[in-house]
């Protein structure tokens, strides 16, 4: 499953592209593809405009970030299968550069959140479920 988030292609990565619907979501993947949305916070509606090109970041670090979220289960939870998909992310407002990835269970009805800062032009993985780390 590693790269599965991988075609780029199948990504909105030009800024000019993203648009908010449903009065707070940016789907960053078109439904038929990964269907995944960045969820805004009411005052970033306002700033929407400000945020697009970390919404880009977000969006080129996805597959990276999914592969460490996978290789994570791997080897310190012992799991070879991962039964969760990338559904929403959210921006955190008052740390700049950090953002949650949550995932949902495909089979099951569970979840759990990736956080993650990006400064600098660097990826870093903070926390994975209730697990801090540093990869």
């Amino acid at each position: 499953m590693l790269n599965r988030y991988g075609n780029i292609k199948k990504f909105i990565t030009d800024v000019s592209e993203l648009q908010i619907i449903n009065n707070n979501e940016v789907y960053i993947s078109k439904e038929e593809d990964y269907d995944i949305a960045v969820v805004l916070e009411n005052n970033q509606i306002n700033k929407f405009e400000q945020l697009k090109e970390f919404i880009v970041c977000i969006t080129k670090c996805i597959c990276e970030i999914d592969n460490r979220v996978q290789e994570f289960f791997k080897q310190d939870i012992e799991e070879n299968y991962f039964p969760y998909s990338l559904e929403i992310i959210c921006i955190n407002d008052e740390k700049m550069g950090e953002f949650e990835l949550d995932y949902w269970g495909n089979y099951e009805n569970t979840q759990f959140s990736v956080i993650c800062i990006y400064k600098n032009g660097k990826l870093q993985i903070k926390k994975i479920g209730t697990r801090e780390i540093n990869c």
